[in-house]
């Protein structure tokens, strides 16, 4: 899947169908961003930016200085907030 007409919406979409496919199971760890690069043939770059994409829309996670994991939907992202709790600063 290499080419210069490879944009960050087919790589998005294309590790999402991976996802969908069982290729990554929830809670998985992705390939690296320079593998992905390398596989796609783009540069990191454009592979952070299907990932902030993804992100964007719930389906991967990314856990700083360990990597980009796909999200468990019945997981929130953050906790909810506590009733009666002030709202955060």
């Amino acid at each position: 899947m290499t080419g210069p007409t490879v944009g960050w919406r087919h790589i998005a979409a294309d590790i999402e169908n991976h996802i969908q496919n069982g290729d990554y199971p929830l809670g998985s760890k992705l390939p690296s961003l320079p593998q992905l690069a390398a596989h796609y043939g783009v540069a990191v770059k454009v592979v952070q930016n299907a990932l902030i994409y993804l992100e964007g829309r719930g389906v991967v996670r990314p856990r700083h200085g360990v990597g980009v994991f796909v999200a468990d939907p019945a997981t929130p992202t953050s906790p909810p907030p506590t009733p009666g709790a002030p709202p955060p600063a």
